[in-house]
């Protein structure tokens, strides 16, 4: 044991545990689930790590698997980055598994021993677990990280869900006992998490909470509530750039600053409006102790947008002291430490997936936890800037009085579909008892007045837990009622296609209700209409938008002018655009409606629907004379040029000499040779996959 601790000890580059990690000490080296609450910065990471060795150390430990389960790709990124350094030395080896993870690396995935994912793709990849039936059953740990995050409402209902999946595959298996550890920020009910991960004899998960006195650099918190004067959130954002200067000035004690901005032009603006007024500001009244004129120079902004050696610069500068405010996007949130004093978030809304919305707990807590950090300082300021409507609420979440609560019930019929068609459910009474192992069932215990069913009768909303949840699965069978009718052998069909493309369920209704033989035309107008696309909204861009309508690459014209969201998606759709939710999703969801269209045997309407998925893939219709720009080495230029020398497809393409497609491209050999190769793998790819 001597030797396996001097082995575990170069894991960690600290001579000590800290107070969190010594008192938790015992309990992670315990066979029990376990879940722990503690202040940002207060060492949570390295509890995770030791139930990892404590795994190692056990019988044939170092061929057990380990999921750990983070909310962001970002945190996953930084994880992986980090576990694979520490944890190579013991032999361990550990793969990501993200959005950008292709899932045709099923083998690599088999093989590591600590797989790193986001809820969302674990989910997708466990609905197929059949596929990894070896990782399933060595899988011993279970991370969750940021646990906190059930609150939110996709994730936090995935997050339930997974859970739940892996406890049931687990049984299926006949495996050993599956051990869960997760790790939450401080809540006030973090005890129904514990209740929630109970073991399989039903008995709670260890719990240890740790309150802010534990943390190593202390925190000073203030939301300041500002008056918002017309405009959405973008114009109020741009408002506070002129009171940033008050709250460094005020805040900062000359020490360095990170302002946290919604978006990349907003960071931009930031440090040029702070810059300007640095150089109007006299030195005397500056709250940095250089010369005015050079404090013009020490301000920079820092985003996702920027080259990776110009990230790198800034922050190596604001390390060394040669820059006293950063502007930021979420991209230094998590990952590197800097020595910031003073974190200031400049608004509380962002702008993702097409709408504005509130950040979440999660994400405030990873951007004020950037303040003060041990390495660096021995105090820190957060100062959350947002409207006085908001001030309460985000009160709340810096002091760790939100209540968590689940929102499964808000995402049920797509969750519960999932299960059948996986066959964890087979009747009614196997999904009350699917409900009774999730987070909804301990929290609508406890706060029954949160969940009150939509579409139901008011005397439901009396009911107790127990008839609740028996309320919301009454409800999913009502709203589901319509493919219910269809024949038994179809109903198998849709739900799996509702299943194997993560779609929703009023998606998938509407594919099933469209008429027989659709046009392409209208095949478009459907999709355009698709649930998944819901939160898309105008937003200054009507008239850029029907400018694009009389495009004449636009296929479908919109007759009038685009007055909706899904005549929006509709126009996108058709040019390829670059909108990055609806090219996210509108392959996902075209796939999905060919699946319902094969079941349905509606021949005309597939072959429509799979001209339309192929399009969206390609960004360019089948018919369009710039198809080749789809080719990577070919944008759209060249793809016009070699157009007007009468090669518009990738047959035509594959035909001509290699020096013909030169001289058109205005290139150099061998630019012809090359075109040709990836001509080749891209026009085999279909028949290979």
């Amino acid at each position: 044991m001597a030797i396996q601790a001097d082995r575990y000890r170069a894991i960690f580059s600290f001579p000590a545990f800290n107070a969190v990690q010594s008192e938790c000490f015992d309990l992670i080296y315990s066979h029990s689930n376990v879940v722990i609450s503690a202040p940002t910065g207060a060492g949570k990471t390295v509890l995770m790590e030791l139930a990892i060795l404590r795994l190692l150390g056990r019988p044939r430990g170092d061929q057990s698997k380990v999921v750990y389960v983070a909310p962001t790709k970002a945190l996953c990124s930084e994880r992986v980055r980090d576990w694979q350094h520490k944890f190579s030395s013991l032999g361990l080896t550990c793969q990501e598994l993200t959005g950008d993870t292709d899932l045709r690396q099923t083998t690599e995935i088999q093989r590591c021993n600590i797989l790193v994912t986001t809820p969302e793709k674990w989910d997708t990849t466990t609905r197929r677990w059949h596929d990894l039936r070896h990782f399933m059953n060595m899988l011993r740990l279970v991370l969750l990280d940021e646990v906190h995050m059930l609150k939110e409402e996709s994730r936090g209902a995935t997050l339930e869900v997974i859970v739940s999946r892996m406890k049931t595959i687990h049984h299926e298996l006949g495996a050993n006992a599956l051990r869960i550890v997760a790790i939450s920020a401080t809540v006030p009910n973090i005890a129904d998490v514990a209740e929630w991960l109970c073991n399989a004899r039903g008995e709670p998960a260890a719990l240890q909470v740790f309150g802010e006195a534990y943390r190593p650099v202390k925190l000073v918190k203030e939301v300041l509530g500002y008056h918002v004067s017309g405009g959405n959130s973008f114009v109020f954002e741009r408002s506070l750039d002129s009171k940033l200067m008050d709250v460094i000035c005020r805040y900062s004690s000359g020490k360095p600053v990170l302002v946290f901005c919604s978006t990349r032009k907003s960071a931009m603006e930031a440090a040029e409006h702070l810059a300007a007024q640095f150089k109007a500001t006299p030195s005397t009244q500056n709250p940095f102790d250089r010369l005015a004129e050079v404090l013009a120079q020490r301000v920079g902004f820092h985003h996702g947008g920027l080259a990776f050696d110009d990230r790198q610069k800034v922050e190596s500068l604001f390390i060394g002291g040669a820059i006293s405010v950063i502007c930021t996007t979420s991209t230094l949130a998590v990952g590197v430490n800097l020595p910031a004093r003073l974190v200031i978030v400049k608004g509380t809304m962002q702008y993702v997936n097409g709408r504005f919305s509130e950040y979440t707990k999660m994400d405030i807590e990873q951007m004020i936890g950037r303040a003060g950090r041990p390495q660096f300082d021995d105090s820190g300021v957060a100062v959350i800037m947002t409207s006085i409507d908001c001030r309460q609420r985000l009160m709340d979440i810096v002091s760790g009085q939100e209540t968590i609560e689940s929102s499964l019930h808000e995402n049920l019929i797509e969750h519960l579909n999932a299960e059948v068609v996986l066959g964890s459910i087979r009747n009614p009474q196997q999904a009350l008892e699917w409900l009774k192992s999730t987070f909804l069932h301990v929290r609508i215990q406890k706060n029954p007045s949160h969940y009150r069913l939509k579409d139901c009768a008011a005397d439901t909303g009396r009911l107790s837990a127990e008839n609740r949840l028996e309320g919301l699965l009454h409800r999913e069978q009502m709203c589901s009622e319509p493919v219910m009718l269809m024949a038994c052998r179809q109903r198998t069909d849709f739900a799996k296609a509702m299943a194997k493309y993560y779609c929703k369920f009023e998606t998938v209704l509407s594919f099933v209700h469209i008429e027989r033989a659709a046009s392409l035309e209208r095949i478009l107008e459907v999709l355009s209409q698709a649930k998944e696309f819901s939160t898309i909204r105008f937003h200054s861009d009507k008239a850029h938008l029907n400018v694009l309508n009389k495009h004449p690459d636009i296929r479908f014209r919109i007759q009038g002018r685009i007055a909706t969201p899904d005549q929006k998606q509709k126009s996108m759709h058709a040019m390829g655009g670059e909108t990055a939710t609806i090219l996210q999703n509108a392959s996902r969801v075209a796939r999905c409606m060919c699946d319902v269209l094969i079941a349905r045997r509606d021949h005309t309407a597939l072959k429509n629907a799979i001209v339309l998925s192929q399009s969206i893939q390609a960004r360019t219709w089948d018919s369009s004379r710039l198809q080749l720009k789809q080719l990577d080495g070919l944008g759209p230029q060249l793809s016009r040029n070699l157009a007007h020398g009468g090669i518009t497809t990738f047959a035509q393409l594959l035909d001509a000499g290699p020096r013909r497609i030169e001289m058109l491209a205005g290139r150099n050999p061998p630019f012809g040779n090359k075109v040709q190769s990836i001509a080749l793998w891209r026009d085999a790819e279909p028949f290979m996959q």
